[in-house]
């Protein structure tokens, strides 16, 4: 990736159209993928683990559906 607003592959989508309504997405911040949400009081993007994330994303995608069968 050569800049911070190249998102990563298909499927993503710019930040401005992420859930914020508290909704767990995978997010892209030119360097690095992360779980994130949209924490309204703070009005910032925060961490899956309740920590702000380091930087501000620019791209999301929705988190893929669990496994449906139990594994052996």
């Amino acid at each position: 990736m050569s800049n911070n607003t190249e998102a990563p592959a298909a499927g993503w989508h710019p930040i401005a159209t992420a859930p914020r309504d508290g909704t767990n997405i995978l997010t892209w911040d030119g360097h690095s993928i992360s779980i994130g949400y949209w924490l309204d009081i703070m009005g910032d993007w925060w961490g899956a683990d309740d920590c702000a994330l380091c930087s501000t994303p620019t791209y999301w995608m929705p988190l893929p559906q669990p496994p449906t069968e139990v594994a052996p």
